[in-house]
């Protein structure tokens, strides 16, 4: 099971973050541009969504963490998602 206060977490994290930042990579939820200059709650700001989550048995491995808005993310909470979103400008899952 994974914790938000692992180390691996953490590195994995930092690592997602990195490459949001280098390739435009967009929520993994609604699939519109992540914020990385919002502060740490503001709706748009980068998190980390465990795909299956930590309640459900995921794991802190990078094969289960997602890029995602603060508050896709909040919403979302630990429920699973099937499908990913389309690539493009437009969200195509409403979550707010």
């Amino acid at each position: 099971m994974g914790s938000h206060n692992s180390q691996l977490y953490r590195n994995n994290r930092n690592a997602i973050k990195q490459r949001v930042a280098k390739t435009g990579e967009p929520c993994h939820l609604c699939g519109m541009p992540i914020d990385l200059n919002a502060g740490k709650a503001e709706p748009l700001s980068f998190t980390v969504d465990h795909v299956i989550p930590v309640s459900a048995g995921g794991t802190d491995l990078m094969n289960n963490l997602v890029p995602a808005h603060f508050k896709c993310n909040r919403i979302k909470s630990d429920q699973v998602v099937v499908g990913k979103p389309k690539k493009g400008s437009k969200a195509t899952r409403k979550w707010w």
